[in-house]
């Protein structure tokens, strides 16, 4: 195979072998559905009998060194053993649910603006008007406020710890489900719940604020309140993501976007339990009353919010750090994605700069058959 060849075999087999290093990528992720696990295999196929061609025509080359290694890559990825359950578990926390977030920020951030805004629409509301609260909240807790008692002092006399954490953990379950789900109702009803929620806190604190309780009303909140409204904001988020998936899918196939997004959002609220799990434990052991004091509650809080958003954005970073070593470099070390720009090209390793090595050797060897002619 001559240079002009085997750089005609480069360009009409680049798409290909690109194809080939998505799909490696979507597989090594696990987020390859059942049809494009079938285009895997035929891609797979495809370039082993591209290895097979450049192995004869051009043996030692460049580009049958980089082939060598896709089809390894390949072969590895549809031939390996399954993953036991401990290691699809680690890769779900370490991987899945912190690109998932990273996918969807800007989702979330939309969502923590609704709240925002609710809350200072409801705090604005019931300034100007105290009678809009009692439609949002039970008469007898309007009654205590208004008699200088906070509704928060009776909830370990009335029931037992445990208790009040298994209501509260219930309560957050649905509201995260129902912020999420009503999503594939084009995202409205998403947006309506964020905001009421955040309308109820802003009312609420404009009521305590009236009757001088707004200092027991912020300590309640300190513990667990930083994190139940991220975590609000985060299946919000992902509910307002499946309405752009109908409303907006872009150049993408509308099934295909609502597919990924859907598959991302309930990464991020599934992947969300343990947080929730353990905001139940602190609304229903330490936020309530005095025993413990406000400077470690406001600890707790922020320490709580640092470790979840620590953790997501820790780990997304590291996740899209080596999904983009991996895309960029085959297993060799030498070689890129061999259709794609994502490739290190720029090293001289790329299926052009192949040809033009290629070329070069071949007219130095005629050079050097002439010389000795």
């Amino acid at each position: 195979m001559s240079g002009d060849e085997l750089a005609r075999f480069i360009r009409t087999n680049r798409p290909s072998w690109a194809r080939l290093e998505a799909l490696l990528v979507l597989a090594r992720d696990g987020r390859v559905t059942l049809a494009e696990l079938h285009e895997l295999d035929r891609a797979w196929r495809r370039t082993v009998s591209d290895l097979a061609r450049a192995r004869a025509r051009h043996p030692g080359s460049e580009v049958e060194r980089q082939l060598d290694a896709l089809v390894a890559r390949a072969y590895a990825s549809l031939y390996r053993p399954p993953r036991s359950s401990r290691e699809r578990l680690s890769a779900f926390f370490a991987r899945e649910v912190p690109l998932a977030f990273a996918a969807l920020s800007r989702f979330v951030g939309g969502a923590a603006l609704l709240l925002l805004a609710g809350a200072a629409a409801g705090a604005i509301a019931v300034t100007a008007d105290e009678t809009i609260v009692e439609s949002l909240v039970p008469p007898a807790l309007i009654s205590g406020v208004r008699q200088g008692r906070m509704w928060t002092d009776d909830l370990l006399t009335v029931a037992p710890a445990a208790v009040v954490s298994t209501k509260i953990l219930t309560n957050n379950v649905a509201v995260t489900l129902l912020a999420f789900g009503l999503g594939l109702a084009l995202g409205l009803p998403t947006a309506l719940v964020l905001f009421f929620n955040g309308f109820l806190v802003g009312a609420m604190g404009a009521l305590t604020a009236k009757y001088g309780l707004f200092g027991r009303f912020f300590d309640f909140l300190l513990s667990h309140g930083l994190l139940e409204l991220t975590l609000v904001a985060v299946a919000g988020g992902a509910g307002l993501a499946l309405g752009g998936a109908l409303l907006a899918p872009g150049d993408r196939p509308r099934r295909e976007v609502l597919a990924e997004r859907l598959r991302q959002g309930t990464a991020l609220v599934v992947g969300s339990a343990p947080a929730m799990v353990l905001l139940g434990f602190v609304e229903g052991y330490v936020s309530p009353g005095e025993l413990f004091p406000t400077w470690l509650k406001a600890l707790v809080g922020v320490t709580l919010l640092g470790l979840y958003l620590g953790w997501l954005r820790t780990f997304a970073a590291r996740a899209a750090a080596t999904t983009g070593s991996r895309a960029g470099t085959t297993t060799t070390g030498r070689g890129p994605e061999l259709g794609g720009r994502g490739g290190t090209e720029t090293q001289g390793r790329g299926p052009d700069a192949t040809a033009r090595a290629d070329d070069a050797r071949s007219a130095e060897a005629r050079t050097r058959s002439q010389a000795v002619t």
